[in-house]
């Protein structure tokens, strides 16, 4: 029996050549070109062009951390401060100083406490000099004041606040969560929640981090990278656990530098 192609060529509704190619050589190709060096510098470039800076109070960012000084990473998946850990020790700028920086790490999930409740997060951000708190909400009830990912960031950064570290909000996904974090003096969106798997980004192989969003946030924080992206979308204020007619952030919103 023919196939559909050949009958289409046949009838003259189909003009192209035959293609013998089999699907394992197009896959191979296919691979071979979007899994590219090219392409993959390319995706790191277009990831970091994206990174956007909505609020960055007092000149928190960039982090300048001296030696000795402690850095935690907070965020919901191990595989996220995992990339993030990666990308801080292969800075390049900060390369001397980085080695003798210490970096800390904690994942916060549903079933996380309270921070009156949670001593160990307590004492790490105690333990801090600068704090990294990574938000991944990819839906609304994530955004609920009951929700922990709502409520352990606002408590991180009201500690932090209070105890005098310098912190960043990291918008991992969904860009509402700022509306949400008001508490935090410095706040950067990178539209995606994974690493690079195959760099000093992230640990080999670790396909769940697979993407450049991390390591171009990361690289922000520490002035590696300028954001210089712009909010793609209004975002409305958020009180009483819902969002208001008026706006917390516009579109177009974003610093083309470090000093506005």
């Amino acid at each position: 029996m023919a196939s559909s192609s050949q009958l289409k060529a046949e009838r003259g509704i189909w003009g192209e050549t035959m293609d013998s190619t089999t699907l394992e050589t197009k896959l191979t190709g296919a691979n071979a070109v979007v899994g590219s060096a090219v392409h993959k510098a390319k995706e790191r470039e277009i990831a970091e062009a994206a990174v956007t800076l909505v609020k960055n109070e007092k000149k928190t960012l960039p982090f300048k951390p001296k030696k000795g000084d402690t850095v935690l990473v907070l965020s919901p998946a191990k595989d996220q401060t995992d990339s993030m850990v990666k990308t801080i020790k292969s800075l390049e700028k900060n390369a001397g100083n980085m080695k003798d920086v210490n970096v800390i790490t904690a994942n916060y999930s549903a079933s996380t406490p309270h921070l009156e409740q949670n001593p160990a997060l307590r004492q790490q951000v105690e333990a801090a000099d600068y704090i990294i708190v990574g938000s991944n909400v990819n839906n609304s009830a994530k955004l609920k004041p009951t929700s922990a990912d709502h409520y352990v960031p606002a408590e991180v950064f009201r500690y932090a606040n209070e105890t005098g570290k310098k912190s960043v909000l990291l918008s991992l996904r969904n860009p509402y969560d700022i509306a949400v974090q008001p508490d935090a003096p410095a706040q950067l969106l990178i539209y995606g929640f994974k690493g690079d798997p195959n760099g000093p980004d992230s640990e080999a192989g670790n396909l769940k981090s697979a993407g450049p969003n991390l390591p171009a946030g990361i690289r922000a924080i520490f002035g590696e990278v300028k954001p210089q992206g712009m909010l793609p979308v209004d975002v409305p204020k958020f009180a009483d656990g819902v969002f208001q007619d008026e706006n917390y952030a516009q579109f177009g919103d974003g610093f083309k530098n470090w000093n506005r």
